[in-house]
């Protein structure tokens, strides 16, 4: 039994590994093919079984677009760089918008950034099967969703003190007629302010939280009016470690 688990340890491990040399390169790969503007290299850099063909075709219609408007001008330098624990979180949660219900078809180790000399930058998230780097693909699934479209809302928080502020932000809301449970945490820098936003057509319940003793932070929730810059201010409060900050929705 124990040299059964350790051998599927090993293969486990063995699928997760490349060699820094082969993910370079294949960075390097699909640098040159986005400066290229090579659509069928990137095409095959994407790691694409189980999608199905109009999945696939999204992907190429993605690549069209995102080289169309990419940056302008050359790469500066190609650098592989670690998933921080909030980013491993959001590509674990699938995204429902519109009718339609979207998640990663891999989890990314990784991202690969392309740094212009414009001093813009981008990243792609990348990557490892049976040794091989890939970039990530995404998988979409239709909802029977025939009712109204998601709002934007933004959820955050400000601090005016000198210090850095860790908030637990809790919410639920409906997106394409699924009740969603989502909890996340950031960190509201000193004299600054963080924010998540969700899409979604009821707004159920927010709930943001501090473990921090002797400080005050001002949360508030935003909803985009009409995708035209304008948001409307839904709820504004201080809230401390004795006194959570909560907000009721109400139904459309």
């Amino acid at each position: 039994m124990k040299q059964s688990a350790f051998i599927l340890t090993t293969l486990i491990s063995f699928s997760l590994w490349a060699s820094n040399s082969d993910i370079d390169a294949f960075a390097q790969k699909f640098a040159k093919a986005k400066t290229q503007g090579d659509t069928a290299t990137l095409e095959a850099l994407y790691y694409t079984q189980g999608l199905s063909e109009s999945e696939i075709q999204k992907m190429k219609d993605y690549f069209a677009m995102s080289l169309k408007y990419s940056h302008s001008g050359p790469i500066k330098c190609v650098t592989i760089e670690e998933l921080d624990k909030d980013a491993k979180e959001s590509y674990a949660k699938p995204k429902i918008f519109n009718g339609e219900k979207t998640e990663v078809n891999l989890q990314p180790l990784g991202m690969i950034k392309l740094t212009y000399e414009s001093g813009g930058a981008s990243m792609s998230p990348y990557a490892i099967v049976d040794g091989k780097p890939w970039l990530v693909g995404l998988k979409v699934t239709k909802l029977n969703w025939n009712g109204t479209a998601e709002d934007r809302y933004y959820i955050g928080a400000s601090t005016p003190g000198d210090t850095d502020i860790p908030i637990k932000i809790e919410c639920t809301y409906k997106a394409s007629g699924e009740i969603i449970h989502e909890s996340t945490e950031v960190i509201v820098k000193k004299h600054g302010f963080a924010t998540t936003s969700i899409n979604a057509h009821e707004l159920i319940s927010v709930v943001m939280t501090t473990k921090e003793a002797d400080v005050q932070v001002e949360g508030s929730i935003r909803k985009d009016l009409d995708n035209q810059g304008k948001q409307d201010q839904l709820a504004e409060q201080a809230f401390t470690s004795v006194k959570p900050f909560t907000y009721q929705g109400k139904k459309h």
